[in-house]
């Protein structure tokens, strides 16, 4: 039961951490070794040793949430919800999904738009050729 609390303890830091990046990492590894300490210093009080080690614990999920990097914004984010133009270079053979209700298909996009509007011109690179 005891090790239960603990766990949630962790994952509860780990929620706040993520949720509100509550604090900065040095500041959350030093309330994680005060924590420590105070359970260190309380072994003989079942209570408080336990309230300091999951003190300790969700302190130490928070700094694991606040040490990892946000995912970056998607380049197509912006165009969530809405109909949009591509053009660029098929790179692969299509795949149908197992119902059949969709295709993937791989591209090499040069160029994104509104629909029914024209498509920025991109330069292509052209083959050169030598001089002999």
């Amino acid at each position: 039961m005891r090790l239960i609390v603990l766990c949630a303890a962790a994952l509860i830091g780990i929620a706040l951490g993520d949720i509100g990046r509550i604090a900065a990492p040095p500041r959350l590894l030093f309330g994680a070794f005060a924590a420590l300490l105070g359970a260190s210093l309380a072994w003989r009080h079942a209570t408080w040793r336990w309230l300091a080690l999951a003190s300790c614990a969700l302190a130490l999920g928070a700094l694991r949430a606040v040490t990892i990097e946000p995912p970056l914004p998607s380049a197509l984010g912006p165009y969530v919800d809405q109909v949009i133009r591509v053009g660029g270079t098929l790179i692969g053979q299509p795949n149908l999904s197992s119902s059949g209700a969709s295709v993937r298909l791989m591209l090499e996009v040069e160029t994104i738009g509104q629909i029914g509007a024209e498509l920025p011109s991109v330069p292509r690179a052209s083959p050169t050729v030598g001089q002999p």
